[in-house]
């Protein structure tokens, strides 16, 4: 197969453009805050990227370890993170909580790579 080939059989599977559209217009017209959950999740790899890119000047380049800049994006990427929670009407505690809780199940006692395969927090 051809990437060409590909690219034109990978269509079949994809939304028609109009039918998209207007399950988005119809999902913001009835919840316009979504929009800004979709926006904060977009920025959130926007925002991860550029965390990341600075790791690899250090480690893939030799630069010096930005220490304040990798400090400034992880405020950006809880920035965006608190943005999404208070429009779903959670807040950053009861996240944080919850996800103590998630972890404590699936590494009863701590990280294993047998667990991480088990997942033990997702009922099948």
């Amino acid at each position: 197969m051809t990437p060409n080939e590909y690219q034109q059989l990978a269509q079949r599977t994809v939304m028609d453009d109009y039918n998209q559209a207007g399950k988005i217009k119809q999902a913001l017209y009835y919840n316009p805050e979504l929009s800004h959950v979709v926006i904060a999740a977009l920025k959130l790899n926007s925002e991860s990227g550029e965390l990341a890119d600075s790791l690899v000047k250090h480690l893939c380049y030799g630069q010096l370890l930005d220490r304040e800049n990798i400090l400034e994006e992880c405020g950006d990427l809880l920035w965006y993170i608190a943005l999404i929670l208070e429009k779903l009407d959670y807040n950053m505690e009861n996240c944080m909580k919850d996800n103590i809780e998630k972890l404590k199940i699936r590494y009863p006692e701590k990280f294993t790579e047998e667990h991480a395969k088990l997942r033990l927090d997702k009922s099948e």
